[in-house]
Formats: structure tokens, C-alpha cells, sequence
């Protein structure tokens, strides 16, 4: 049985400049000042055309904001390609329905629940997952500062309001 908050990665809590961040996980794939490296831009070859609209959107507005690095790709592919199919998903039940109606074998008729509906909900419990990890809900966002690629200065980094004006909450901190 779980209790308390979901611990956060270490990558995570080196880029929010955490102290709770394990000696193992500072080290861990870091070079140099830890300075972020600017992934790859074109999205992946499997994205169909929905995922590629969503990678395009995503990785401009992480990159810029420098939430993202070359290690975070595999989880923004898995994002976008989540997003794609959970778009397909509630496409299917806009146009059939959350429930289905048949008669059984006793002549009675019975209401079922689409598979796309539970599809659906699995996907989205993925999504708001992935965007907690990425920084993109008002819950997460605090804890993630961004910090532009190439900005340099002293002190703990600044949130930016591009990211926060893209994904919705407070404008003032």
C-alpha cells in the first residue's frame, strides 16, 4: 500500500535544483554543469500525422522554455503517441457512443460499455501521468522551473510565463 506523494525521478529534482536529490543521481549521465542539451527536432518515424502535430507542439514549447532534454524524447514520443491514440479513441466513441444496447439470450435487453470507452480512460490515466512528469499540469509546474536554453545567470532559475500561459494556471508567483 502506497502512502504519500509519488516520489520524482531525480533527473527531475536536479533540474528543480532540489537538495533531496540522491548523490547517485546527480552524477547519473551528467556531464560538465549539468547544461541541458537540445534534443533532436524531428519527430519520430512511427508518430502518425496526429503524434507529429503534437510533437511539433510540444518539443518547440518545451525546448524553448528548457524543460526538455535529449533524454526526456522517449517520453515525449510516448506521449504524443498516447495522445494520438486516445484522440482516435474518443473519435470512435463521439461517433458510436459511450454504451452499446443488445439483447440477450433471455430476450432482455442489456446496455454494455464500448471498448473504446475503456480505452479512452486507460489513455487518459497515461496522459496525466506523462504530464506530470513533463511539467505540464498547474500541480506539477512549480516544481519544474524552466530555464531557457543559452539563459545564464545566478540564483535559482525563473518560471517562465510562455510555458505557463500555454498550459494554463496563475500568472503571478
Amino acid at each position: 500500500m502506497a502512502r504519500g506523494r509519488k516520489p520524482q525521478p531525480p533527473e527531475l529534482l536536479q533540474l528543480a535544483g532540489s537538495r533531496h536529490v540522491p548523490k547517485r543521481g546527480r552524477q547519473k549521465g551528467r556531464r560538465g554543469a549539468g547544461a541541458a542539451t537540445v534534443p533532436p527536432r524531428g519527430a519520430p518515424n512511427w508518430l502518425d500525422a496526429v503524434g507529429k502535430a503534437k510533437w511539433r507542439e510540444l518539443h518547440a514549447l518545451l525546448t524553448a522554455h528548457g524543460v526538455i532534454d535529449k533524454t526526456d524524447t522517449g517520453l515525449l514520443a510516448r506521449y504524443c503517441s498516447t495522445w494520438s491514440r486516445w484522440r482516435a479513441a474518443m473519435a470512435a466513441i463521439r461517433e458510436h457512443g459511450e454504451v452499446y444496447s443488445f439483447t440477450d439470450k433471455n430476450g432482455n435487453l442489456q446496455w454494455k460499455r464500448h471498448h473504446e470507452s475503456r480505452i479512452a480512460s486507460e489513455l487518459l490515466r497515461a496522459l496525466s501521468d506523462m504530464e506530470q512528469q513533463m511539467g505540464l499540469t498547474p500541480m506539477s509546474r512549480p516544481r519544474i522551473p524552466s530555464n531557457p536554453i543559452g539563459e545564464s545567470g545566478s540564483g535559482p532559475p525563473k518560471r517562465n510565463q510562455g510555458l505557463q500561459k500555454y498550459v494554463g494556471g496563475d500568472d503571478e508567483q
